[in-house]
């Protein structure tokens, strides 16, 4: 008799909508070509509707009215797939002193839906399809005057699919991953000036929210999306924006759902008071493929993950060579202890990042870097939405040997810090996030005391609020590694604060 070592599991697209076709074979074989006779049984399934995130809010009777909503815009469609046929390595990738890079071999397709309950509507006097696609109107048609006579709610500036696709992302988040996972990363933040928070682009076409983790006393993780302030308080501005509350959650094969216990909306007060914040953009968070396979922010591990973008194309991302996604540990200097390493990266190769629409005002773009701080930096021209931001930059250099870095802790006075603090900015150089210390919090050592964790300054933008944004570095030397920390688009009034 056979005896059953694995299960192999092969996925064929189908042409139709409504359901996708699996292949199972059962064998002994692992991975390699399989002679016929040593199969030991074939069949066939199917992943249906029935098994996705729209057909599970539909299923639950406290959110009719959204699931109602979600079908009459046709956003459910938008939530059915799962598996990137288009995306497979096979392969684990050697690189240098006898490492194995095992690479993300499939690619997901998952979401995740904030979604209110009946009896938060009818606390605004919301209790039919009628009365939602009246409240939408009144929001968006204010937000967006140019778009208030369209009617039609499957097209996408129609007030009512813009509210329900403002509820969704195209990531799958749990209440540990939409923040931070990690406890001992959690320790990093000084959390009586800065709520744990990461920002998302979601469905709605040129839009962004925020999940956040204040410091409550409740137990457990309380996720909050679009709040501002700092725990139970208003922030250094004096902002406090209660936002809505993650009450309970739900999960599917390809998506899960949170109730929340307010209603969301990007109207024009979430742009303009919510969100008028520092948008630190951490590299997980950019596209779907890292997030939706699971990889982010596992604590006590050293991961390595790489792409082939001569075989696959990253939705949030495009370049040349190689990339690795590397989850390293709370101790390093990354924030969050993770980052995308460029690896062999030749002359002439480009890496793009496609960042999300901010609400309009103007902003300072940086980008968190673990450079310059080895000869492997290389040099690179930063483009910002296709527009050239300055000279060449030397990344080989040093800030403290070559632009006069010196950290906090060694200047002492106000008066001292500021002027080093001008003195980096005209070399285009910020020292590194005043909130996060990468040794914990009780270190006293934060980003800004630290050379290497530094943020090298882009450009300065006007966004309309109607836009996309796209970062690209055109490198022009062959370079061994470059390291991405974060993206950082923080608007003018906040960067020029003391």
């Amino acid at each position: 008799m056979k005896r059953l070592v694995s299960t192999i599991v092969a996925l064929a697209a189908m042409a139709a909508l409504s359901a996708q076709e699996y292949l199972h074979i059962d064998s002994r074989w692992h991975g390699a070509v399989i002679p016929i006779e040593e199969i030991d049984s074939i069949t066939y399934g199917e992943l249906s509707h029935e098994d996705k995130l729209p057909a599970l809010i539909a299923s639950d009777p406290n959110l009719s009215l959204f699931s109602e909503a979600l079908q009459l815009t046709h956003m459910a469609d938008s939530l059915v797939a799962y598996v990137n046929y288009d995306w497979y390595i096979k392969d684990d990738i050697f690189i240098d002193w006898n490492i194995y890079i095992p690479t993300l071999k499939r690619s997901y397709y998952k979401y995740t839906a904030f979604v209110e309950t009946n009896e938060v509507y009818a606390r605004y006097g919301i209790r039919t399809i009628e009365d939602l696609k009246d409240y939408a109107a009144k929001i968006y048609d204010e937000a967006y005057p140019e778009d208030a006579g369209v009617s039609d709610p499957t097209d996408r500036r129609n007030s009512l699919n813009r509210f329900v696709s403002y509820h969704l992302i195209n990531k799958y988040g749990t209440t540990k991953t939409l923040t931070v996972a990690d406890p001992e990363v959690k320790d990093c933040y000084d959390r009586e000036v800065i709520d744990i928070a990461n920002w998302y682009e979601t469905l709605m076409p040129h839009s962004i929210l925020k999940c956040s983790e204040p410091l409550l006393s409740a137990e457990g993780e309380q996720i909050y999306v679009n709040r501002r302030g700092v725990a139970d308080h208003a922030d250094s501005r004096g902002v406090f924006v209660k936002g809505a509350q993650i009450t309970y959650s739900a999960s599917t094969v390809n998506g899960i759902y949170h109730y929340i216990d307010d209603i969301i909306a990007y109207d024009k007060e979430t742009q303009a008071v919510t969100l008028n914040d520092r948008i630190v953009l951490n590299n997980t968070t950019l596209t779907p493929e890292i997030m939706n396979s699971g990889i982010t922010r596992v604590p006590e591990r050293d991961l390595y993950y790489a792409v082939l973008p001569d075989i696959v194309k990253m939705e949030g991302m495009s370049i040349s060579e190689m990339l690795q996604m590397r989850y390293l540990y709370s101790g390093n200097n990354q924030l969050d202890g993770d980052e995308f390493l460029l690896q062999d990266v030749y002359m002439g190769d480009d890496f793009t990042l496609n960042l999300p629409a901010v609400p309009a005002g103007e902003y300072e773009v940086c980008l968190g870097v673990l450079a310059p701080y080895c000869s492997t930096g290389g040099q690179a021209e930063f483009y910002f939405n296709g527009e050239l931001c300055g000279d060449t930059v030397n990344l080989t250099r040093k800030i403290a040997q070559d632009y006069g870095w010196v950290s906090d802790a060694n200047l002492g006075s106000e008066q001292a810090i500021a002027e080093n603090d001008s003195l980096l900015y005209t070399h285009r150089w910020r020292k590194g996030l005043p909130y996060y210390y990468p040794k914990k919090k009780a270190s006293g050592i934060s980003q800004r005391d630290i050379e290497t964790a530094g943020r090298y300054v882009v450009t300065r933008f006007t966004s309309d609020g109607k836009s996309d944004n796209r970062l690209t570095m055109r490198f022009y030397n062959s370079i061994l590694q470059f390291h991405i920390d974060y993206v950082e688009l923080c608007p003018v009034s906040i960067c020029d604060e003391k």
